[in-house]
Order: C-alpha cells, then structure tokens, then sequence
C-alpha cells in the first residue's frame, strides 16, 4: 500500500492550478503518504535533486528519465488587441522578427529557440528569439502581454481565459509549439506510492 514519503515538483502555474488539487485529494486517499510538492520555474533535475516524480512541459531533455503523457497542450502566440492596432498582425512567422516579443525562460535547452510547426503542413520553423522582455515567469510574462507590451509564446491552458474574453487574441493560429504534459520519474520500479499518484493525476486529466 502507499507509504512512505512522495517528493513531487512542478512549474509554478501549473502545479498551482492543477497539480496542488490533484495532492489534495491523493492526502486525503492515502494518509499514510507524506507529500512534498515543490512549485519552481527554474529548470531541475529529479534525479540529483531527489524527487521522486516531476511534471514537466514536453518531453524532458534527460535520457535517464521515463515518462508518462498526461495531458495535450501546446504554446501558442498571443497578443493585445492594443499592441496588434498599434504593430500591425505577424501574417508569417518570419514577420515575428519585426515585433517585441516576450520571452519565458523556463528551460535552458529552449532560450532564445522557439520551434513553430504548422497545425495542417507539419512544416517546422525554428526561429532565433530576440525578446525586449524575459522572466522565467509565465505569469509576468503573460501579464506583460496582457498590458501591450509584445507577443508571447505560451501554453494554452494559460492563456484561455484572456482569449476568451477578448482581452488577448491568438497570432499566427496555424501555427504553434507541441508541449504536452508528462510526469517523469527516474524509478525504473515505482513505488506504491508514486505508481498511486501516476493513477491519481491520469485519472484528473482523463476525466
């Protein structure tokens, strides 16, 4: 049975909006489990760091680690009705060249490189990011966007609610950038615990 301790981190806004609930309800089915969840948007490594589960935004860059997919999602460009009036729309990703964009340097693999592929085509296009703004904050950076500032890359589960009510609006739609949601974990034997809260978070994104 779950026992023992769960060491778990994730990335700031995720982890708060979707993970924190996901432990809540896995304390209250396993008592005998003590959770530690760490929220950071820095880049770890599980492994040297000593958690036993982390969730992560794409496939993550270590080879040691395995992964289970979780979620779909991908990062999409977004902008101000405000800062498209007074900048004009990108018709081509080349056209971002021309603009302010913001960065969020989450993962030091992706500084600087944002890789755009084409919903209908597949085509890919890497592009060589010159931000006016960066933060390894994906809430700064979305509400730097928010305030007309530049073009954003970010995930779309962020940036729904914005482009619901039209405070955003989504660039270049046939375009975007693949970054599904895994748990990776280094136990190539996971423990009860970790094998339950692998069940308990499937069960979240499933339903």
């Amino acid at each position: 049975r779950p026992l023992g301790r769960l060491r778990i981190c994730a990335s700031f806004g995720f982890g708060r909006t979707h993970i924190a609930p996901v432990v809540a309800d896995f304390a209250r089915a396993n008592p005998d489990v003590r959770v530690d969840l760490t929220l950071t948007d820095r880049p770890v490594s599980i492994i040297e760091e000593g958690f036993d589960v982390g969730i992560h935004l794409g496939v993550p860059h270590d080879s040691r680690l395995r992964a289970r997919k979780l979620l779909e999602n991908d990062r999409i460009l977004c902008a101000s009705p405000d800062y498209l009036e007074t900048h004009g729309r990108p018709l081509l990703p080349s056209d971002l060249a021309r603009h302010r964009l913001i960065e969020i340097a989450e993962d030091e693999n992706t500084v600087g490189r944002w890789t755009l592929t084409h919903r209908k085509t597949k085509k890919v296009v890497n592009l060589a990011a010159v931000p006016v703004l960066r933060s390894n904050s994906g809430s700064a950076a979305l509400d730097w966007c928010l305030a007309g500032l530049g073009i954003v890359l970010r995930s779309r589960w962020h940036a729904a609610a914005p482009l619901a009510d039209g405070r955003l609006e989504e660039v270049l739609p046939d375009w975007h950038m693949p970054a599904d949601v895994y748990a990776y974990f280094a136990a190539k034997k996971p423990s009860a615990q970790l094998r339950a809260f692998l069940d308990a978070m499937a069960l979240r994104f499933e339903a």
